[in-house]
């Protein structure tokens, strides 16, 4: 099997940073300045089913990146993601008690965690339940980050598109 050189803690860092250029960027920030979000930098995790949850809100709270010079932090977190990908629901548990260790707060709902937050990292595992998730985060104005897969069908990911864009 072929293998892609680097390591994966490089590519979730790559990718932070990616995330967090386009957010101060003109491109995305632009149309957020008029909402008076400037100041606000907590961020919000939806999905507690991937390492990539764990590894984001270490980059960002932790000493090793820029984030913390810039006032980012992850503050909240819903973990649910699929119902049915066994291997997916199983990390749950370990990783809420992972990231409530960093303390983050643990929200009940993604509308719970819309209210707490500014910024969303939706890292749900299954993109079968991305177009779900997104549409929430679209229509409360907050900048969103999806993480592969951003959905499971074409259909799905141009909604997403669509709906950011209105």
């Amino acid at each position: 099997m072929y293998k892609m050189p680097g390591s994966r803690r490089k590519f979730i860092k790559n990718i932070s940073l990616t995330a967090v250029a386009l957010s101060q960027s003109g491109l995305v920030h632009s149309q957020f300045k008029n909402k008076k979000n400037d100041d606000k930098k907590r961020i919000g995790i939806i999905g507690l089913d991937t390492s990539h949850s764990i590894e984001f809100t270490k980059l960002i709270n932790g000493n090793e990146g820029n984030f913390q010079n810039k006032g980012y932090r992850v503050t909240a977190a819903y973990p649910r993601g699929s119902a049915d990908i066994e291997s997916a629901v199983s990390r749950i548990p370990e990783y809420t008690e992972t990231i409530k260790k960093m303390g983050v707060e643990i929200m009940d709902s993604i509308d719970e965690l819309l209210k707490k937050t500014d910024f969303i990292l939706l890292e749900t595992n299954d993109g079968r339940i991305h177009l779900q998730q997104a549409l929430k985060v679209i229509a409360a104005g907050k900048p969103l980050f999806i993480d592969k897969p951003i959905a499971t069908s074409l259909k799905d990911a141009k909604a997403i598109f669509d709906a950011a864009e209105r």
